[in-house]
């Protein structure tokens, strides 16, 4: 993976968190957070980034397992010679 590819990847994050925050802004108020108790909604999100991180990792895992499952069937399909033994 190249440096540019890399910094597109991170350009595209960050342009997301921006694109959040203007839409948020014309939704809300550009200042409506100043209203708010940002830490009990930080505590809030934080939970669901939680809940987020163990639903990914069980999905990763069943890719994995699947992806596994496919190698093990294509290299049990093979012709294995006298060499390759």
């Amino acid at each position: 993976m190249s440096d540019s590819h890399i910094a597109n990847l991170e350009q595209e994050f960050l342009w997301s968190i921006e694109k959040r925050r203007i839409d948020g802004a014309k939704q809300y108020g550009e200042y409506k957070f100043l209203d708010n108790n940002t830490l009990d909604m930080m505590y809030e999100e934080l939970a669901d980034i939680v809940n987020y991180c163990l639903f990914t990792y069980v999905k990763l895992r069943m890719m994995e397992e699947r992806i596994d499952g496919v190698i093990r069937s294509d290299c049990a399909g093979e012709d294995v010679g006298p060499d390759q033994e």
